[in-house]
């Protein structure tokens, strides 16, 4: 009867050491994964003017060209720094930002398009997702000028990287390089909303554990405030 009992705990024992070990490895397994939906809020975040995305550089960037964008200001360089905060419901961004730009003009001092760049260091909170420790850097060139000319035209790039920290499923934390590409965002040039265009994507980097993952897709812009991103044959809709 001892040995019977000795052997029904060693059994139970061997039995949880099985069920440890494989539970720990699949816990490694999810917790090492980047998904699509995962690296798609990172996308958005990056775009998205409440945590001082892209969004918020293309209507800095109108904004400067409705400003600076005539012939009094050609060839002249102009450079802004500051640190802009911002909360709405529940998402609030800090970023300490640098911006320059250029008018550039024909030779009969009609203004053509203006070139922008923009620098940011910083962080962002949502209910979904924190990113820690980012930087953003923005090309812009602004043509559509001439009063006649509505709306802007914007071309150029964004790269954003981070480290984000999902508040929501298994809460993973990853590494984010988002790049964002467009030659034909139209923008208006009385509220410098976007009105339409496309932008393609990058997101890569790496989760917690070391495993990279890399994913590309596009985004449409709706012109209501709103885009839809497109990432591994799934859409997502998103507030600009």
């Amino acid at each position: 009867m001892k040995m019977r009992k000795g052997m029904l705990a060693l059994t139970a024992f061997a039995a949880l050491i099985l069920f440890t070990g494989c539970q720990k490895e699949d816990d490694t397994n999810l917790d090492g994964l980047v998904t699509e939906e995962e690296a798609a809020y990172a996308v958005e975040y990056a775009v998205s003017s409440e945590t001082g995305g892209l969004s918020t550089t293309t209507l800095t960037a109108a904004s400067v060209a409705g400003t600076y964008g005539a012939g009094k200001w050609c060839g002249v360089s102009k450079d802004s720094s500051f640190s802009l905060s911002k909360s709405k419901g529940g998402a609030s961004y800090t970023y300490a930002n640098q911006w320059s730009w250029v008018v550039n003009c024909s030779q009969l001092k009609v203004p053509e398009s203006v070139d922008f760049k923009a620098n940011a260091t910083g962080q962002y909170t949502t209910a979904v997702v924190s990113s820690s420790g980012n930087t953003g850097v923005a090309t812009v060139k602004i043509t559509g000028l001439t009063p006649a000319s509505a709306p802007y035209n914007l071309a150029g790039g964004y790269i954003h990287k981070g480290t984000a920290a999902m508040q929501i499923g298994k809460k993973a934390t990853f590494t984010s390089d988002v790049t964002v590409n467009f030659s034909d965002l139209k923008v208006s040039k009385t509220t410098y909303q976007i009105e339409s265009g496309s932008a393609t994507f990058t997101v890569s980097g790496a989760s917690s554990l070391g495993q990279s993952y890399s994913y590309s897709g596009a985004i449409q812009f709706n012109g209501n405030g709103t885009a839809t991103l497109t990432l591994g044959g799934k859409t997502y809709q998103i507030n600009l």
